[in-house]
């Protein structure tokens, strides 16, 4: 009963603090913490799921993915019709000292979806166990506008966690007064794919001119001569850095692309999070980036290819796809950027999407590799040069005859 009213007290506090963290994690690192202090042997069995749901006040769906969570990182096995019962792997941690990793996410994406985040929470739990490090997960309130009020929520609830080191994904600059506080605890932190102006943090991230050369190339292959490049904010770090990569070897492989070429999205950033606000579809969100891209496309008739760097940048396509400007997809290649966790959709012309990423599952097992050696005193080795991995869909075609 102490144990139940333990787990109860935690969600409640949660709750009462307001937050808009997916519940779900947070119950998942509660029962982590139970296991890793002991509480089960190994073959015993966990708790039910109808327990859970009662203890933590939960619905079905949270404490299933909660569950779901200590089974993919292989705490538990579930066993159909059983249950679930605890590994040998929780004797094997909980009888050494561990470095506890965590990861903090924002609040668009979670550590199972299968396109971005997941695939990056793939590779840390690969190198975990070899770095006797375990994992854990955060999912900051910290948004577009951040409020003070939320920056201090996700400071307490971070120091709260002590990591050991902080894997921080998806940086943006409005985080920068969250991360300068969690720097001056003297927690090690490492980022992904964007610099932040204001800090100097370690960075993993893609090679930006292998990037626009591999884009390039699969255009070049395909003999396209003149395309465009959908992209959110031309001040992001991100996009600034690959359009510059994409500019500077243009040239060199016959592709005209200059800033003209650069289609900006009119849509506010978090878009997405005003569609699951407001209930309101896609279509409605992006309408005007949709008119406005096909003027866009419309004044460059040589164009016979597009670049989508932005993952919203999708949206107007797909919008497009299935206007009365659908036939100039027929003779169209697109290219998509695969960022942000946001899901690769079918194409209404029935294409299957040509995509590009970086390697996931290294940069995950990287940021562990890192964090642990800063932590262990020994030199780390800090690799920002990963080569991307290019799929060809059927949506990059061969370009018209002139």
């Amino acid at each position: 009963m102490r144990e139940n009213r333990k787990i109860r007290q935690k969600s409640t506090k949660d709750s009462k603090s307001g937050g808009t963290d997916p519940r779900y994690l947070e119950i998942a690192n509660n029962l982590r913490q139970e296991l890793l202090k002991g509480k089960f042997r190994t073959g015993q069995r966990f708790y039910s799921i109808r327990k859970l749901i009662q203890v933590t006040g939960r619905s079905l769906p949270t404490v299933r993915s909660a569950v779901n969570i200590l089974v993919v990182e292989g705490y538990l096995q579930p066993r159909p019709g059983s249950g679930f019962y605890v590994t040998n792997k929780v004797e094997e941690i909980s009888s050494r000292g561990r470095l506890n990793i965590l990861t903090v996410m924002p609040s668009y994406t979670t550590p199972t979806e299968p396109w971005f985040t997941g695939k990056i929470f793939t590779g840390m739990i690969n190198v975990a166990e070899r770095n006797r490090a375990v994992v854990s997960f955060y999912q900051r309130r910290t948004s577009f506008r951040p409020d003070p009020k939320d920056i201090k929520i996700d400071i307490e609830r971070i120091l709260s966690i002590r990591p050991s080191g902080i894997a921080w994904l998806h940086a943006k600059d409005f985080d920068v007064p969250l991360l300068k506080e969690l720097i001056a605890h003297d927690i090690p932190v490492v980022a992904t794919m964007r610099k932040l102006k204001e800090l100097d943090l370690p960075l993993i991230q893609e090679n930006n001119l292998v990037f626009a050369s591999m884009v390039l190339s699969q255009f070049q292959a395909r003999g396209h001569r003149c395309l465009v490049v959908i992209l959110r904010d031309p001040h992001d770090e991100y996009f600034e850095s690959k359009v510059s990569a994409l500019t500077r070897t243009a040239q060199s492989f016959g592709i005209k692309l200059d800033e003209n070429d650069f289609y900006r999205m009119k849509a506010e950033s978090g878009a997405s999070q005003q569609i699951k606000k407001r209930g309101e579809s896609k279509w409605a969100v992006y309408k005007k980036d949709a008119f406005e891209l096909e003027r866009f496309l419309k004044q460059r008739k040589k164009v016979t290819g597009i670049i989508n760097l932005a993952s919203e940048g999708i949206y107007p396509i797909l919008s497009l796809m299935e206007s009365p400007f659908k036939d100039y997809f027929k003779r169209t290649s697109v290219l998509h950027n695969i960022l942000d966790g946001v899901a690769i959709p079918p194409l209404p012309t029935g294409d299957s999407l040509a995509t590009i990423a970086p390697p996931l599952e290294i940069l995950g097992e990287q940021l562990v590799n890192y964090l642990c050696a800063v932590v262990q005193g020994k030199t780390p080795e800090l690799q920002q040069s990963m080569i991307p991995v290019f799929s060809a869909g059927t949506s990059m075609k061969m370009a018209p005859l002139d």
